[in-house]
């Protein structure tokens, strides 16, 4: 039976050391689905990619995409990435008040930035870890995601209306 320890794959002292090209393939290796739970989403946005063009084809092709940021910051107002997705079939997003760490989920992969307290996100680990059957760790990640998206308010295209001058 895999343990905890047979699931990390690696860690990153910070998340800035992460190689960019493993975001990137991770994502773009999702066949199934896709989770984002971002409390700090701005480096998503802030990445030299085009997320929302990878996580729209996903959609397409049949991938599960849930998105889930911080309430209250709205995901709508984080620069072009999350606010071209909302119009997107296939794409759910929404905002939950109870995100600590960032989980990016590609099928059988996750990327964790783990917080610590006093430090900026930036500044925190990243575990990479794979699911292997029942193992415990990744498992406990992705009953919490479900659970994130199960309490989470949805985010929807705001309505436009007419005013009549």
């Amino acid at each position: 039976m895999p343990t905890p320890r047979d699931e990390l794959i690696t860690c990153y002292p910070t998340r800035s050391v992460v190689p960019f090209d493993l975001w990137c393939s991770t994502l773009a290796n999702a066949v199934g689905s896709i989770d984002l739970a971002v409390a700090h989403p701005l480096f998503l946005a802030d990445a030299a990619w085009d997320l929302a063009a990878l996580v729209a084809d996903k959609a397409a092709a049949g991938v599960r995409v849930r998105i889930v940021g911080p309430a209250g910051t709205s995901l709508v107002t984080l620069g072009d990435v999350f606010p071209s997705l909302l119009a997107v079939p296939g794409v759910r997003l929404a905002e939950h008040c109870g995100l600590h760490a960032d989980v990016v989920r590609a099928d059988d992969d996750l990327l964790v930035t783990t917080p610590v307290d006093g430090l900026v996100p930036v500044l925190s680990p990243v575990l990479h870890l794979r699911r292997l059957g029942p193992a415990p760790l990744t498992s406990g990640y992705l009953t919490a995601l479900d659970h994130l998206f199960a309490t989470a308010t949805p985010v929807h295209a705001p309505r436009l209306r007419a005013v009549a001058a």
